[in-house]
């Protein structure tokens, strides 16, 4: 929440002098970012506004601040241009404006609208022809252009996020919307990540003591407009409820309990599943469903005040004769594995930054009969966005050294296999399991293996709040085992304001 940031911001603030000259500027950053919290008085104005309405305070396009309301508007922008080697121009042009606000700081909103151009590489058109579904959006259309050179590979596609918050006491907030969640500590979650398009949802948020627990109630769509052979344009829809508990014993350990069931109803949604304290588990003994439930275990540890571990454990299915039983690998243990570590000021250098995660999932993991009870939403995977049948390692650096220049880099390391054109080796959460090759025998990587490595790198110069010019490299080299390597290699350079990079870095 904002209000928690703006809140850990200004303590910080107190401190003065206690605190280097570089952490002061990130404390003065995310105070302008949500100073919705700040009076009149205490607000980073500028020395010269622009028509006098415009950009009043560094950080927000307009802004007006009465007793009873607050709100803010933001211009959202990204032209990234440059060159795919031997595949021709890269193109990145997305426009679009952001608003918030609050209502007597008890009613919260916020809405953005964002207009999308790219042209992409052939290994995301391959995926996008596989699942017709482009990553993060929902409808979209072909693109070309004369004035930039796009004969081929390029989309177009409008995306939104909108929700309403509702304050209902000091402990328990309500929020109703279109937009994504995520939760877990790492680069990636194999519970549930941002992949996919927008979808709507009613999420419960209490904190209470030392416990924070989160009801997410989602509405989602089985397949994308591309697949849907449907008499009309009404897609068919599934249901998800999803809670998360985490319980913090020290200020700086956190474990968390994770489920979720994802279910189809012709024409309602399950109603037993908005019970928010039920295990779902029950509810499907209860019912006799033959839903798709998914559960897992977090944990965080923050150590000598420069170190973090972390990890996740997802089970969708398992047997534990079946999981020790001489390594037979049956189908149905289907679970992932995450853990990582960070390291933030290396060495003493404040703003450089570590970071390792392996993440590993297992063939069949997130599928069930089809798509309809399958852990997707619009063709898309709802956790890690490689699906399944893989082990991945990612290393991350960062380093700010100043408050205007960063530099990043990450790069992934993969190894898998992936379905062949008539069988079903376990790497594609769409294809239900029951087209399965085999019952046991199963391992991971099965299948048209392959080993892949990416490498992403950034450089930016923040030229005005949440305003970047960056210089970006993308590499990713996939061979399978019996067929030469592909290489893609992208050079662009861009501006960037008030929106995160496109990224596709599968």
């Amino acid at each position: 929440m904002r209000k928690d940031v703006f809140e850990f911001a200004q303590a910080l603030d107190t401190l003065g002098d206690e605190i280097d000259w570089k952490t002061r500027k990130d404390v003065r950053y995310l105070l302008d970012d949500n100073n919705d919290w700040l009076d009149n008085d205490q607000k980073n104005w500028s020395d010269r506004p622009i028509l006098k309405y415009f950009y009043r305070t560094k950080a927000h396009l307009f802004e007006t601040k009465h007793p009873d309301f607050q709100i803010t508007a933001d211009p959202i922008l990204n032209f990234q241009a440059g060159k795919i080697q031997n595949e021709g121009r890269h193109f990145v042009n997305q426009r679009g404006i952001a608003l918030r606000g609050n209502i007597d700081k008890k009613i919260f909103f916020y809405t953005d609208v964002v207009e999308t151009q790219v042209r992409i590489p052939d290994y995301v058109n391959a995926r996008v022809q596989q699942d017709k579904a482009l990553a993060g959006a929902g409808l979209y259309k072909p693109y070309k252009s004369d004035i930039f050179k796009i004969k081929k590979n390029g989309y177009d596609y409008l995306g939104a996020t909108a929700y309403v918050g509702v304050n209902i006491s000091k402990h328990i907030g309500v929020q109703l919307g279109h937009g994504k969640n995520f939760i877990g500590n790492g680069y990636r979650s194999l519970l549930l990540a941002e992949n996919t398009n927008n979808y709507f949802y009613l999420k419960l948020n209490w904190h209470l003591w030392k416990l924070h627990y989160q009801n997410i109630f989602s509405e989602l769509l089985p397949l994308s407009h591309r697949a849907y052979t449907g008499h009309d344009n009404l897609l068919p829809r599934k249901y998800a409820a999803t809670h998360y508990i985490s319980f913090k014993p020290y200020k700086n350990m956190e474990f968390g309990f994770f489920e979720s069931v994802i279910f189809n109803r012709a024409k309602h949604f399950e109603l037993q599943y908005l019970n928010p304290l039920i295990l779902y588990r029950t509810v499907e003994h209860l019912i006799g469903s033959p839903d798709n439930e998914i559960a897992g275990l977090t944990a965080k540890w923050n150590f000598l005040r420069k170190f973090q571990l972390h990890g996740q454990i997802a089970f969708d299915e398992f047997k534990l004769d079946e999981l020790f039983r001489n390594n037979n690998g049956w189908w149905g243990n289907k679970y992932g594995i995450q853990v990582g570590a960070k390291w933030i000021n290396v060495a003493k250098v404040n703003n450089l930054d570590l970071a390792l995660e392996y993440n590993q999932v297992m063939p069949y993991t997130y599928s069930h009969r089809d798509s309809l009870t399958a852990y997707t939403h619009n063709n898309q995977p709802l956790a890690h966005p490689l699906g399944s049948n893989f082990k991945e390692w990612i290393f991350s650096a960062s380093y700010r050294p100043t408050s205007r220049w960063k530099a990043d880099v990450r790069t992934f390391v993969v190894t898998g296999g992936e379905n062949t054109k008539d069988e079903n080796w376990g790497a594609n959460p769409l294809l239900g399991y029951n087209s399965r090759v085999q019952n046991y025998g199963n391992f991971l990587g099965q299948g048209h293996q392959y080993n892949r490595t990416i490498v992403n790198a950034n450089l930016g110069y923040q030229i005005m709040h949440n305003g970047w010019i960056e210089l970006h490299y993308f590499g990713r080299k996939n061979q399978f085992k019996t067929e030469e390597p592909t290489q893609t290699s992208i050079f662009s350079l861009g501006f960037r304001l008030n929106i995160d990079k496109v990224k596709y870095e599968f």
